[in-house]
């Protein structure tokens, strides 16, 4: 049995914390990423029923899942579409498109003509980040365009910020990009009603930030590169069945790579789960530059000094993790931990690594 848990006590408590925090602008809802990991489709479901009216998706595949899971409430597309069959279907689900070059909104336009329908969009701009959107320089031909659309109501303007978590001085540089192509668009008679900006780490540390409205994914789940400051909590534990107790002689290699040695004699648990589960999962492992290959040999010849290394908890008690996690299995110092096959070992995870596969129960 391997599962993901989502305390929803404690995802309640985020959203109302959140709330609190950015007052009475819009919430929009970002469940990105198989909603951070939290399943898209229940993380979407609670969402709505805490009262987030409005939820975002990165691309098409992701909305599309809500749509066919019943989800009826406003949807907005946070990657712009130019591919004529997939502009089709955007237009087919009732999504609220972004448009972010003139080629993508020439496809959203006709998508919606061929079909006879206005279609909702907001606009793109392109404050540095370097993926979608019109350029700030480029405002007259943004203007152009706006004005050539016959079936797009323009509901909405947003950007994305590089480093919110971090150097303020550039997000202002991005903000005030972003106020002044919004009022060069206001001068040409163009006003979409909803503008935004910050995302959940703006959100919090910019209150002039949050403009009409604020798109929250990791704040939710209690999980900000920023000090937490607004008492926000983790949400997301990894249960696993063990296998199988052992013991192990003295000086037996434990897992891949032999990074760690039994000190004495140890009883240990082997855990149905690992990488493939994406438990213990970081980025950058897949790197193969000599430089990181030498940082990976300086992180293993420390790691029996490390006292931050991965755990967990078996009937309630803390246990070690031995050696490297593997891909199907992993090995945990049981001690004296009075445990057996079948008992459950409790991991705290990020859920945005958990594989899919694995089931999401919501308690």
């Amino acid at each position: 049995m391997k599962r993901l848990v989502i305390e929803t006590d404690r995802l309640a408590g985020n959203i109302e914390a959140v709330k609190k925090a950015v007052g009475d602008c819009t919430i929009i809802g970002v469940v990105k990423a198989n909603g951070y990991g939290l399943g898209a489709v229940q993380y979407s479901q609670f969402l709505l029923g805490q009262g987030v009216t409005m939820l975002a998706c990165a691309r098409l595949d992701e909305a599309r899942e809500l749509r066919e899971a019943g989800i009826e409430a406003e949807i907005l597309l946070l990657s712009p579409v130019s591919v004529p069959d997939y502009v089709g279907e955007v237009v087919e689900l009732g999504l609220t498109a972004a448009i972010g070059s003139a080629e993508s909104a020439l496809a959203l336009n006709t998508a919606a003509a061929e079909r006879d329908v206005r279609v909702k969009a907001h606009l793109k701009i392109d404050t540095g980040f370097g993926r979608f959107g019109f350029l700030p320089e480029d405002v007259d031909k943004l203007i152009t365009v706006c004005k050539s659309l016959t079936h797009v109501e323009l509901s909405g303007i947003f950007t994305h910020l590089n480093v919110s978590f971090g150097d303020e001085k550039f997000c202002r540089m991005q903000f005030d990009s972003f106020c002044g192509v919004i009022d060069r668009l206001k001068q040409a008679g163009i006003s979409p009603a909803l503008r935004h900006i910050a995302n959940s780490c703006a959100a919090l540390r910019f209150p002039d930030m949050r403009l009409d409205a604020v798109r929250i994914g990791s704040a939710f789940l209690g999980r900000l590169p920023i000090k937490n400051e607004w008492g926000l909590k983790k949400v997301g534990r990894f249960e696993a069945d063990i296998d199988e107790i052992r013991y192990l002689p003295k000086g037996h290699f434990v897992g891949y790579a032999n990074v760690y040695q039994t000190p004495r004699p140890t009883r240990i648990a082997v855990v149905t789960a690992g990488a493939a589960d994406g438990l213990a999962l970081q980025k950058g492992k897949d790197a193969y530059r000599m430089r990181d290959r030498l940082r990976y040999l300086w992180n293993d010849f420390k790691f029996l000094l490390r006292p931050g290394r991965l755990a967990c908890t078996v009937q309630g008690k803390r246990a070690m993790v031995l050696g490297r996690v593997g891909l199907t299995h992993t090995v945990i110092e049981l001690g004296n931990i009075p445990a057996g096959a079948g008992d459950v070992a409790t991991f705290q995870v990020n859920p945005l690594y958990i594989d899919s596969s694995v089931e999401r129960v919501y308690e």
